[in-house]
């Protein structure tokens, strides 16, 4: 069964994606995933595949996703403590400004590559790539030592509706 919605499988098609793909990870890379972790699973349908383009989309800008494994940063293990579980990145996105990661239970995030700011971009594969490839914003996140994040040339706070409390999803 594959991943992708039946929705965005043109943009899958395009990108050269076909159902039942799926390529043997180097032991490298496998290595750093835990077995049940659906990072596994993503990239081995995915890696080497670029999906989608930046133009301008629905609420923003759309995004390019080229899936591949991406080596544990910094901010990915802070946000992996706040959010109790194992963050682990398996695409850049916008042009190589952010990074997509993907956690234990399946929920996606992105970090910026550019400036301090972490995004949830769903609880699925499927709505986390509706929301890159259609142009739809992402719910920006504060670590506790922020007190605003700056997205979309606006000021996010703890009090501002689009934020998400990732506290009550622990």
């Amino acid at each position: 069964m594959t991943l992708v919605p039946e929705d965005l499988a043109t943009y899958f098609n395009l990108a050269g994606w076909q159902p039942g793909r799926s390529i043997a990870l180097p032991k490298s890379i496998t290595d750093q995933i835990p077995e049940a972790h659906p990072a596994g699973r993503i990239l081995s349908e995915f890696s080497g595949i670029t999906v989608g383009k930046c133009e301008a989309g629905e609420e923003c800008a759309t995004s390019d996703v080229a899936f591949q494994f991406i080596e544990a940063i910094d901010e990915a293990a802070v946000w992996s403590e706040l959010l109790g579980t194992l963050l682990v990145g398996i695409a850049t996105v916008h042009h190589n400004h952010g990074d997509l990661f993907v956690d234990s239970l399946g929920r996606y995030f992105s970090i910026s590559s550019v400036h301090d700011a972490t995004c949830f971009e769903g609880d699925s594969f499927a709505d986390a790539m509706r929301r890159l490839l259609h142009g739809n914003r992402c719910r920006p996140m504060l670590r506790p030592d922020q007190q605003s994040v700056m997205m979309y040339g606006e000021e996010f706070t703890s009090n501002s509706a689009e934020v998400f409390d990732y506290s009550r999803s622990v």
